[in-house]
């Protein structure tokens, strides 16, 4: 029998499901089905754009006498008066909704893996794929849920924590000063002693997110583990408080409880990625997404930097792969500046590259990740003009020849796209002219590691393009 739960229905609202995948726009009628007045939606759409910092990522426009929502790379589950939406990475195959569903989840859910280093173990979770009433939201909470009920089955969390105490019975080291400060308690002593408590951080983390999911999670037997972990940590003693991502950032589990390491990483996730505190109660613009730029930065930097050695051509033998913040940050231009201690250079325009493959001596590639659509039968290739400028910076900047701008393989491209763009340069002592290469790379077909061979071939032959010094 289920118990009621503060700021938790025992019942909850089942909103109609719409999946979208990214940059895909939709009538907003259609979600409205004539049951949510229409300034309700928009201003909930509105406070969203507001939480995720980005006005762009929900955009409202007119198209042929009808107002449209367009999704942009945000891909996840959003709550909004009258409709629960999926948005889901445009990074399949199939023409059929069903299949193109499941190859985007499970495509998600690889590179998931992958970038945030997810120990998914075979416990039959691509199954859980195949069921299309499962939206992205609920799949994740159900792996949370299964995974952290196993463990903690097994036993919680637990750690020895130090307990100062008054008392009549001797137990642990007497602490024969504090005794002495109060010599009315003729027959208690101060004691302290090591006691082994499963009321630790990393359970008032799992309790917390456990509850947050509880809030908005909409499939019974989920619900069902959900309130059986909360029933278990009550008995544990394990405390109810707010936890934030800042608390648990950094907090690693010790190798005697790696094995929660998967309903870890995966409540860190939720911290991170969820924009609305659900313990207020308020659903109806609760959101769960993942920026799919940060995603595809974060996956190719972390293959990358572990098969290199695999990966590197020729001209680049004896460079590191090294992510931005690993390497001294330079500045475009300098200033002259008045300070409390005189004259001094002030550094403006910081450059920021995504990854840099250099040797103790010099910067030898430049590569910058662009989560955007790509254009091949355009003379630009649907490359930025803004995206061009940065990376003559960087390659000014940096001393480097040679920069690669990685795109992901869209479904508009028939074949892959490998361009070389020259930029001729005064100083041909320095840097000489700048080839900028423009690459796409096809993450569709990586559904799991047996895939890695793969996309490392792929990746060879974008990087050996990329320093090949033959005609463009």
């Amino acid at each position: 029998m289920l118990k009621e739960r503060e700021g938790i229905s025992l019942t909850p609202d089942f909103l109609p499901l719409e999946t979208l995948f990214e940059h895909q726009q939709v009538p907003l009628n259609r979600l409205l089905k004539g049951m949510v007045p229409e300034e309700t939606l928009l201003a909930a759409i509105e406070e969203l754009g507001i939480r995720l910092g980005n006005q762009d990522a929900f955009a409202l426009h007119h198209h042929k006498g009808q107002l449209m929502l367009s999704v942009s790379q945000f891909v996840g589950v959003v709550d909004l008066p009258g409709v629960r939406l999926q948005i889901l990475p445009k990074i399949h195959r199939s023409n059929g909704t069903s299949a193109a569903e499941r190859e985007a989840k499970l495509s998600l859910l690889a590179l998931m893996e992958y970038a945030y280093q997810l120990p998914l173990k075979p416990l039959g979770f691509t199954e859980l794929l195949k069921d299309t009433s499962l939206d992205w939201f609920e799949v994740l909470s159900r792996i949370y849920a299964t995974t952290l009920h196993y463990e903690y089955q097994q036993g919680s969390i637990r750690n020895y924590q130090s307990i100062e105490e008054s008392t009549s019975h001797i137990k642990g080291k007497i602490l024969l000063s504090e005794s002495l400060k109060y010599p009315a308690r003729r027959h208690q002593l101060t004691v302290q002693y090591e006691l082994l408590s499963s009321d630790n951080l990393f359970n008032q983390t799992f309790r917390h997110v456990t509850h947050l999911l509880l809030g908005q999670c909409r499939t019974a037997s989920t619900r069902q583990v959900l309130h059986e972990l909360l029933d278990w940590m009550d008995a544990d003693e394990v405390q109810a408080v707010p936890i934030t991502l800042h608390q648990v950032q950094h907090l690693e589990l010790s190798r005697l409880h790696d094995r929660f390491q998967m309903p870890w990483m995966l409540a860190r996730l939720f911290l991170e990625n969820q924009t609305l505190d659900l313990l207020s109660g308020d659903a109806k613009a609760f959101s769960f997404l993942f920026d799919m730029n940060r995603l595809f930065e974060t996956f190719l930097t972390a293959f990358l930097t572990e098969h290199w050695t695999d990966i590197c051509p020729e001209a680049l033998q004896g460079t590191r792969v090294r992510a931005q913040g690993q390497e001294h940050r330079k500045h475009l231009a300098e200033r002259a500046a008045i300070g409390a201690k005189g004259p001094y250079t002030q550094k403006i325009f910081a450059l920021k590259p995504d990854v840099l493959f250099s040797t103790e001596k010099a910067v030898q590639l430049i590569m910058d990740l662009k989560y955007k659509p790509l254009s091949p039968r355009e003379r630009k290739l649907g490359v930025q003009q803004a995206d061009m400028y940065q990376m003559l910076a960087y390659a000014v900047r940096h001393g480097c020849p040679h920069i690669l701008l990685m795109y992901p393989k869209n479904d508009s491209m028939d074949g892959d796209l490998r361009e070389r763009f020259i930029i001729p340069t005064a100083s041909k002592e320095t840097t000489g002219d700048v080839s900028i290469t423009v690459s796409s790379v096809d993450l569709s077909q990586y559904r799991s590691r047996r895939d890695t061979p793969r996309l490392i071939r792929e990746l060879k032959d974008i990087f050996h393009f990329a320093t090949h010094q033959g005609a463009p």
